[in-house]
């Protein structure tokens, strides 16, 4: 009979860890198809079994719909939430912007598990009606919903228990705290999950609080503060960043009809009245810019995941591991994959930067994302993941030595359509280790070297 790691606390909720390891961490990087659906966990043998999971994005394009509901089923499966009867949970949930792909994912998520904390960044309304009359997803109806009224379409969804939504405004002039600490891991026993800290406000925009004051519901909504971060019990930090250089077309006039219409928006729940003032506002659009299909959408809130002090311990870093060899052998009586990882390499950071669809195409958007992070967490950053599968309208040259990962992530499938990643953006990161993650997926594993 095999020893069981510590390991396998990241994904099995039945296991006795014979193994003592302080802290583990899990990143993993999951196929579907060109959509991002990005998934971490944390456990401290001081948590008394239980894991702190975390979901950045989980978009799929339509015609892959079927890997996106096989994940989601695999998450459930090993949720190691699982106590007894208890729903699978999800601590923090992270959607880096709007688009079908993305909203459709969002509710498959919200149907399956419960959500501690959902952070979604932060646009006026006025924005956000600009972008859904100038979208190609112009008619659907759950993209329309979310985009005029998020919080309502949250709380529509079956099945939804998502006890605070987190909106992120835009990050331009407060960078969060870079202090020098060392770095202090859990030590503290707990009988339940462990605690995630937000630097967030109950001052809320004008148009946010008017979405607040139309509805009832036990959702609680806040603001992330500028330069605001989210803290898991002191030693581990999610650090969000608004893109802020947004540019959406609208003249003076527009933003006054925009506003007028607003309220409708926000009250109604009704598809054709959506639709019919969502129309009037697309008409008006249009007799002032044209037709003309805009840029893609650019809306993208990064995220920095990583220890909160700078001069942390080593860790140990576990060699590339399938996520379709992990979920075909899970743990047993017998034998586990996960007990016989081998952690090779010794590595000065755990960190990641996830990027979405976000856009790194200038130096000015280059700069502003790095002034805000601050050098102190960039300079050892261990993941970067790539923006936007690898495309080239994305990206800047040179921008890979901009960051200078260990190792960075394509999440691309190369046989889809848009054959992504892009040949000259591969050849950027050529010396950092580029991975593309396509049909399978890949994880990567940390064990805390006292």
């Amino acid at each position: 009979m095999h020893t069981h790691s510590a390991l396998c606390y990241l994904y099995c909720d039945k296991i006795n860890c014979e193994t003592a390891m302080n802290i583990l961490i899990r990143h993993s990087f999951l196929p579907v198809g060109q959509g991002i659906f990005s998934t971490g966990g944390i456990h401290s043998d001081a948590w008394g079994g239980r894991v702190f999971n975390w979901v950045y994005d989980c978009g799929s394009v339509k015609e892959n719909l079927n890997i996106l509901n096989l994940e989601i089923d695999r998450i459930k499966m090993f949720s190691t939430f699982q106590f007894d009867n208890e729903r699978p949970k999800l601590n923090v949930v992270f959607i880096s912007h709007f688009d079908t792909d993305h909203i459709s994912g969002l509710i498959k998520l919200l149907n399956n598990f419960d959500v501690d904390t959902l952070v979604i960044p932060y646009i006026p309304t006025w924005k956000r009606i600009v972008l859904t009359i100038t979208s190609s997803s112009f008619n659907d109806l759950n993209f329309q919903h979310f985009m005029t009224n998020p919080l309502s379409f949250i709380e529509s969804i079956e099945s939804c228990h998502v006890r605070k939504v987190i909106f992120v405004p835009p990050s331009d002039k407060t960078a969060p705290d870079d202090n020098d600490d060392l770095f202090d891991g859990p030590s503290q026993r707990l009988e339940d999950s462990p605690i995630l800290e937000a630097d967030e406000t109950n001052d809320l925009p004008e148009d946010l609080d008017i979405l607040v004051s139309v509805r009832s519901s036990r959702i609680a909504v806040t603001t992330l503060q500028p330069g605001g971060r989210l803290v898991l019990n002191r030693f581990w930090e999610f650090v969000p960043y608004n893109e802020p250089t947004l540019k959406v077309k609208a003249t003076p006039h527009f933003r006054v009809a925009a506003k007028n219409y607003s309220n409708t928006l926000i009250q109604t729940n009704d598809p054709s009245i959506r639709t019919k003032t969502l129309l009037s506002l697309k008409s008006l659009y249009e007799r002032t810019f044209g037709s003309s299909s805009r840029k893609k959408n650019e809306i993208s809130l990064f995220l920095y995941s990583g220890p909160t002090g700078r001069r942390t311990p080593s860790w140990k870093k576990g060699i590339e591991f399938s996520r379709l060899k992990l979920f075909d052998y899970p743990c047993s009586i017998d034998y586990c994959d996960l007990c016989t990882i081998s952690f090779e390499q010794t590595s000065y950071t755990c960190s990641i930067l996830y990027t979405g669809d976000g856009y790194l195409s200038s130096k000015e958007r280059v700069r502003k994302l790095r002034d805000f992070f601050g050098e102190k967490r960039l300079e050892n950053l261990d993941i970067f993941q790539v923006m936007h599968h690898g495309s080239h309208d994305n990206w800047k040259k040179g921008i890979a030595a901009q960051f200078t990962p260990n190792e960075s992530i394509f999440c691309a499938d190369p046989n889809y359509k848009y054959k992504h990643p892009n040949k000259d953006v591969m050849s950027d990161f050529s010396l950092y280790n580029p991975v593309t993650v396509n049909n399978i997926g890949i994880s990567r594993f940390y064990e805390l070297i006292y």
